[in-house]
């Protein structure tokens, strides 16, 4: 059987069992694939599904699709870090209604980093996009703030410090609600 196959046999197989894996790099096509698959899940019934991540995180705007398609679907949506999560997958995560991960996973912290083009080098326009950076970031403080203890201060903490912290530290301060530890 060949690659496709098996990947294909694996995927409907999960999909029975309401199972969604994010891996690698955050990016639109990822996000229309998961929010076609959330949107589909939840046509089917309205039971629980899961959210299985190990994700460095990845594109700002495709990372707040998919937090906000989390966020919609009717069926709560459980997520678990399964070895990683950084950056704008710790946003997503706190889509979730329960929010889980490994004992030995960890979380990584850091400034959002904005590519964009700037085709014209006037100072204006640079401070045009720095400014929208800093929405950017602050909405991001938010969203993950607004789950942990010591809100979006911590989170800019957090991320000014380029942060590495375990599932423990991540329990302490209310960024996961269980370890899962059996």
């Amino acid at each position: 059987m060949d690659k496709e196959k098996i990947e294909s046999i694996f995927t409907e197989d999960l999909l029975r069992k309401k199972i969604l894996y994010v891996e690698g790099f955050i990016h639109d096509e990822l996000v229309e694939k998961i929010s076609k698959l959330i949107i589909w899940l939840n046509s089917q019934n309205r039971n629980e599904s899961t959210l299985y991540i190990n994700s460095d995180g990845g594109n700002i705007q495709a990372g707040f699709s998919l937090y906000d398609i989390i966020r919609f679907s009717e069926a709560h949506i459980t997520g678990i870090v399964l070895k990683r999560a950084s950056s704008m997958m710790i946003a997503d995560l706190q889509g979730c209604k329960i929010r889980k991960s490994l004992e030995h996973s960890v979380f990584a912290f850091h400034n959002l980093i904005f590519k964009k083009e700037i085709t014209c080098s006037n100072e204006a326009d640079v401070k045009l996009v720095i400014e929208e950076l800093k929405i950017v970031q602050d909405e991001y403080n938010q969203i993950i703030g607004a789950r942990i203890i010591g809100g979006a201060e911590k989170v800019k903490e957090l991320c000014d410090t380029k942060s590495v912290i375990t599932a423990q530290a991540a329990k302490r301060i209310g960024l996961i609600d269980e370890i899962i530890n059996r």
